[in-house]
């Protein structure tokens, strides 16, 4: 009996999902990091510092706290990062030192072969792939899978109708492909589907 159409399509993102794990391993493993260091380093360099904390960096990773700490220490001992005391002596920004953006620049381009081969999709299946992936996320935010995401989809701000979409934010209309995965201007409060 054949497969449902909903399994084999589990099974091709499990596969790309282990492929991104296999290539950031390569990637990080020469560097002596482990791959939850890797994405700290990287997901550091892109984030504002109001940001950069653990308990922050726990939500987004959907890891523990304890977890997250552990990775952050070893990267302070590796001289990758640097622990700023916070207002309450609890909390502390993350900041990185001159070698951890070293290692950043060294990580940026661990998922180099998946992008390659995007490239050579045609612009509309990469469009559509896209919408379908931001709609998936969406779904599995409603049912609480994934805790933390900061998409246009789920933004506040965020309008749809008949397939177009303008944020309120910025003032003005936008096309899927601008629609952003991970928004620092993210306000809660939109349905999956971007209508308030």
């Amino acid at each position: 009996m054949e497969a449902p159409l909903e399994k084999k399509l589990t099974s091709a993102l499990e596969r790309l999902a282990q492929a991104q794990r296999v290539l950031l391993w390569q990637t990080a493993e020469p560097l002596g990091l482990s791959p939850i260091q890797a994405l700290i380093l990287l997901h550091l360099h892109l984030r504002e510092p109001s940001t950069r904390r653990v308990g922050v960096l726990a939500q987004y990773f959907d890891l523990t706290p304890a977890t997250i700490s552990d990775a952050v220490s070893a990267l302070v001992t590796k001289g990758l990062l640097i622990r700023h005391p916070g207002r309450d002596r609890r909390t502390h920004t993350l900041e990185l030192t001159p070698a951890g953006l070293e290692y950043v620049d060294k990580l940026k381009d661990w998922d180099y072969p998946i992008q390659h081969a995007l490239r050579a999709l045609q612009t509309t299946q990469k469009e559509a792939l896209y919408d379908l992936l931001l709609a998936l996320l969406a779904r599995l935010v409603e049912d609480s899978v994934i805790t933390v995401v900061r998409m246009c989809l789920l933004c506040r701000h965020l309008h749809s109708q008949s397939g177009k979409y303008h944020c309120t934010l910025l003032q003005k209309p936008l096309l899927a492909p601008q629609l952003r995965v991970d928004c620092p201007e993210f306000s809660p409060g939109a349905q999956p589907d971007g209508r308030c």
